[in-house]
């Protein structure tokens, strides 16, 4: 007769594991961990290490290597956002675990040492969404825990594990799903938590809508309820027929209809909301308890929404703000998600006064002015984690004093109103009056004999290039005209200059660098555009030689740095500022790209060329500004608003004249040293092309252009396995395990689909042709 073998297909796949050193907390209080919106809900699993109840032997617990096992369900066509592990223990802590045969480390740790006499508990967390692929049966191990006194002879001996996994399903409603998280003793109170990060319709009449809650509790005892132990969401007890009325933490666990796990309560009820026009957009549950004691690791609330998209504006400021000049001030409005805004998106900035509206517009903003009142539109769509193009907003400084200059964006779902605002606060100078023969910075050979300032002769404020020089030229100046200081010989004119940082604020902490003017090099820029005066850090003396018959000197300037800044000259003790202007770098270019585990990105062109991230992965980026001399910008970074203005495209090239799938770039803008911190994914494999780029670099009109740099290989995350038919099912006599797809005589063929996936647990498009490795498939066989 022949033997049967049953077989399990596996791929290897390798992966690292990034443990994220945290303090331990103690008791610490239950806090909002994180949101997820969309068509979202949750499921989970929990195993206890304990062999019995109170009733029978409570302190027995197995070996730490021992496996326990417990079965998820995931629905099918669900996609998996979130896994997360919890345990818990008693006694030392002990942070490291194993689950589903791999090491485990806390992210996040917790104590508790509240019930005193020695009686601690601990408890970890970690992100295992990489391990969790759908339903099956998991394993956990390797938690030790305390199980003699003094939680044996309190029967308090507590060891177990807690599987919460957030996925998003088609077939969900528009729903915020909240996780609050912690570790809490609670005996005798309770603790209650309110949410408002929702929006609701409001109808005329009351409509109840689905609305779910769970929690993961451990040291429940069925024994000791006394009726004071509730789950109450908005005014109702949730109760089912594992926990009855008064007895909500009773070591029995719906998650998985578990009624033995004991220490453990992980239950969920659905429930409901009533959204009415009378009804404020909030929820409140009350987690209560009596004389049980308990300790409260996570609650996690889901409640119907609107579908929202949370609308931000940063502003940004150019041009001069001295009497007689223009200031522009920029604009741009990022959406942070989650949902797409499906436009209109409307600005409305407010001019203080003393100034008054020039002009307003960006590609497709329409614009228009009521006195102070300016309002832009911009129809199209807004995706999440997009910027719509700059807006540009010019000024007129009409008069001197404090001007508050403020900007508000609205949308037609957005829920959070605490980013739509932004404002800029500057002074606004008059114009210098020279008594006597003083010295203005000019943009130009201002002729003798001319109003200064007029359109023949302007101060200085035009765009500098970073790193190279620029001429900027001293005029003198008498009673507001230029005039010569000879008409028949040379003069010259001891001068010292100074410089002001103005945004950035400051000189960079590190690597500094010191403007060059007349050959002379400046001290260190003042911080925060101070204002010099004759005890200001100084350069050394220049003479300033001006010509006869001429009004004007020419003298180079060079900042090999980025930023908004102000120069200044002390000629005769009288102190003479030009008014602001920027220097811009040449292009932006990726200083590093690295892997979360440190490696150097290979810049592979195609297939063969090494392996760099799994796709969806993240890795890092630091973007920096190269100047016109070929150095790398100091400051770059920052500026005010400025790095969440740095666009990066990509493009997938074709290979061997094959067209790759374009995959999705998602990216999250960070400060860096030396530039803009990116941390990025790429949801396909292949190879990809990323172009740093700025717009307008604060809001000079300047557009600033990248270095394009090869990115990958990326590859597959993991794969997934998957027999449709197999020769036949399992009998009973066989004992298969309910994870086994069927059986097969030994040597009988049978097929075997093999999908490739991303980090983010979709499906690869790209993964065919050459981007497609030989799989190799090992079997397990057992009698």
């Amino acid at each position: 007769m022949a033997r049967l073998r049953i077989l399990w297909s596996l791929l290897a796949l390798y992966g690292l594991l990034l443990a994220l050193c945290a303090p331990a907390r103690a008791d610490t209080a239950i806090r909002l961990y994180k949101s997820f919106n969309g068509s979202v809900n949750f499921t989970g699993t929990q195993v206890t290490l304990r062999n019995s109840g109170n009733n029978a032997n409570p302190c027995s617990v197995p070996s730490s290597n021992a496996n326990r096992k417990a079965d998820l369900v995931v629905p099918a066509g669900a996609t998996i956002l979130s896994a997360q592990l919890y345990w818990a223990g008693s006694g030392p802590a002990d942070n490291t675990v194993t689950f589903q045969g791999n090491s485990v480390s806390a992210e996040r740790k917790y104590t508790s040492a509240t019930v005193g006499n020695g009686m601690n508990y601990f408890s970890g967390v970690a992100d295992v969404t990489a391990y969790v692929k759908g339903s099956g049966t998991y394993t956990f191990s390797g938690l030790t825990v305390a199980n003699g006194n003094p939680w044996c002879a309190s029967q308090a001996v507590l060891g177990g594990f807690a599987l919460l996994v957030v996925y998003s399903h088609p077939n969900e409603p528009e729903r915020v799903l909240n996780l609050y998280e912690g570790f809490r003793y609670v005996q005798n109170g309770e603790i209650s938590f309110t949410a408002t990060n929702f929006r609701w319709p409001r109808p005329w009449w009351p409509v109840a809508e689905k609305a779910r809650i769970g929690h993961i509790t451990w040291e429940g005892d069925a024994t000791l309820a006394g009726g004071g132990e509730r789950l109450i969401f908005d005014g109702k007890e949730m109760t089912d027929d594992m926990n009855p009325a008064g007895n909500q933490f009773n070591s029995q666990s719906n998650i998985n209809r578990d009624y033995k796990s004991y220490g453990i309560d992980f239950d969920a009820y659905d429930t409901e909301v009533v959204q009415w026009i009378f009804f404020a957009p909030s929820v409140t549950t009350t987690y209560r308890t009596g004389q049980d004691l308990v300790l409260l690791s996570a609650e996690i609330l889901v409640v119907p929404t609107l579908p929202v998209s949370d609308l931000s504006i940063q502003m940004t400021r150019g041009g001069s703000m001295q009497v007689g000049q223009r200031a522009t001030y920029t604009m741009v409005v990022t959406n942070n998600g989650p949902y797409t805004e499906a436009g209109p998106i409307t600005v409305t900035d407010t001019l203080p006064a003393g100034m008054s509206y020039v002009s307003a517009s960006g590609v497709n903003w329409t614009c228009g002015a009521s006195g102070q009142l300016v309002t832009c539109t911009y129809k199209p769509s807004l995706a999440p984690n997009l910027s719509a193009p700059a807006l540009t907003i010019t000024a007129s400084v009409d008069q001197a004093g404090k001007m508050i200059n403020t900007s508000k964006v609205a949308g037609t779902s957005d829920n959070n109103e605490a980013n739509d605002t932004a404002s800029d606060e500057a002074i606004a100078v008059a114009p210098p009056v020279v008594v006597g023969t003083g010295y203005v910075f000019t943009d130009r050979a201002c002729a003798p004999k001319l109003a200064y300032p007029s359109t023949a002769c302007q101060p200085y404020s035009a765009t500098v290039n970073g790193g190279s020089a620029t001429t900027i030229y001293v005029t003198a100046v008498r009673d507001n005209m230029t005039v010569t200081l000879s008409d028949t010989e040379e003069k010259t004119v001891s001068m010292q200059f100074s410089l002001a940082c103005q945004n950035p604020a400051s000189a960079p902490p590190t690597g500094a660098v010191k403007a060059i003017y007349a050959g002379a090099t400046l001290p260190l820029c003042m911080n925060n555009g101070s204002v010099a005066s004759a005890s200001t850090p100084w350069s050394p003396a220049v003479p300033m030689k001006f010509a006869a018959t001429k009004a004007s000197v020419a003298a180079n300037f060079v900042y090999a740095d980025v930023g908004t800044v102000q120069l200044y000259l002390l000629a005769n003790s009288n102190v003479s500022p030009s008014v602001t202007f920027t220097s811009v770098p040449r292009q932006l270019e990726f200083r590093s790209i690295v892997s979360a585990g440190g490696m150097a990105n290979p810049g592979a062109v195609d297939y063969a060329g090494q392996g760099f991230v799994a796709a969806g992965e993240a890795f890092h980026g630091v973007v920096g500004a190269r100047l016109f001399d070929n150095s790398f910008a100091p400051n770059f970074g920052r500026e005010t608003g400025e790095p969440a203005q740095v666009a990066v495209a990509d493009y997938a090239p074709p290979v061997d004249n094959v067209e790759q799938v374009a995959g999705v770039l998602t990216k999250d803008l960070t400060r860096a040293e030396g530039g803009v911190g990116v941390t990025m994914r790429y949801s396909e494999v292949g190879v990809v092309i990323l172009t740093p780029g700025l717009a307008s670099y604060l809001a000079t009109g300047r557009p600033i252009g990248g270095l394009r740099q090869n990115v990958g290989r990326f590859f597959p995350a993991y794969y997934r396995t998957s027999i449709a038919t197999t020769p036949f099912g399992c009998a009973d006599a066989m004992r298969c395990d309910p994870g086994l797809s069927g059986a097969a005589y030994s040597r009988q063929p049978f097929n075997v689909t093999v999908k490739a996936y991303n980090a983010e647990d979709k499906e690869l498009q790209n993964f065919k042709g050459k981007w497609r490795p030989q799989i190799k498939l090992a079997a397990v066989a057992g009698q």
